[in-house]
């Protein structure tokens, strides 16, 4: 019998296995629901790991679409006019890639073709630049918000800032550089360890079968966002509630 261990993110999950052959975590890769993202570590090479967008759509036929094929066929942005929803999509594609180009390097480049009029736009954009729009969005408040909410948490249970050995980083968030910076403020460098983010959720949840008990805390409530046609607006369906 097989053990799988799903990490649902907000963008991405990623489905994990344990092999019985080898003992170690397997992620897969699904055909059409599946894309590959590309990621460097810290020594800059390169590795893909297979994740599947966290996207799902019915179309009128009831029929279901899952992950890339919803993202690639621009199913997600709910505008009706096609022209306005290919320049949305084309976008959001190239805003995701000079967020991961700047992972990696001070300025980013990418350049946008106007399919209709053949007209090019180049666009850049600087790690400052990045780093002042997610201060302005109020992102990185928030994650200190977090960060301390977290650290009130342990204290209550009687572990300090101090007793803790290491910090992983998780999810495609933790590639930016200015989110790296402000968690290396709040604990140190030789804490923060930066390995595998994508898969690391799934492979710790296989990894703690060992363990008999977990004593668990969710930060927030889990839910799946759907969007109602009807009056053209977002509604969640909660899947685990916070505690």
């Amino acid at each position: 019998m097989a053990t799988i261990a799903i990490d649902f993110g907000t963008t991405n999950t990623v489905v994990t296995i344990l092999d019985n052959n080898s003992g170690k975590p397997k992620t897969l890769n699904f055909a059409q629901i599946s894309r590959l993202y590309h990621c460097q570590d810290n020594q800059g090479n390169g590795y893909q790991i297979p994740v599947i967008p966290s996207l799902v759509f019915i179309n009128q036929n009831q029929e279901l679409i899952l992950g890339e094929k919803v993202r690639s066929l621009g199913l997600n942005i709910s505008k009706p006019d096609r022209y306005f929803q290919n320049f949305k999509r084309d976008l959001l594609v190239i805003a995701e890639k000079l967020k991961i180009s700047l992972s990696y390097q001070q300025i980013a480049q990418k350049i946008w073709l106007d399919e209709n009029s053949f007209i090019s736009s180049e666009l850049e954009l600087t790690r400052d630049k990045l780093t002042e729009i997610l201060e302005h969005q109020q992102l990185l408040e928030q994650l200190r918000y977090a960060l301390d909410e977290v650290l009130h948490l342990a204290l209550k249970k009687g572990i300090k800032k101090r007793d803790l050995e290491q910090v992983l980083l998780v999810g495609g968030t933790c590639f930016i550089p200015a989110i790296q910076k402000l968690i290396i403020a709040y604990f140190g460098e030789k804490k923060v360890k930066f390995q595998q983010p994508f898969t690391a959720v799934c492979h710790g949840a296989l990894a703690s079968l060992e363990f008999s008990e977990i004593d668990d805390y969710l930060h927030h409530t889990y839910a799946i966002r759907l969007w109602n046609p009807s009056t053209e607006s977002y509604f969640y369906f909660p899947l685990f509630e916070k505690g």
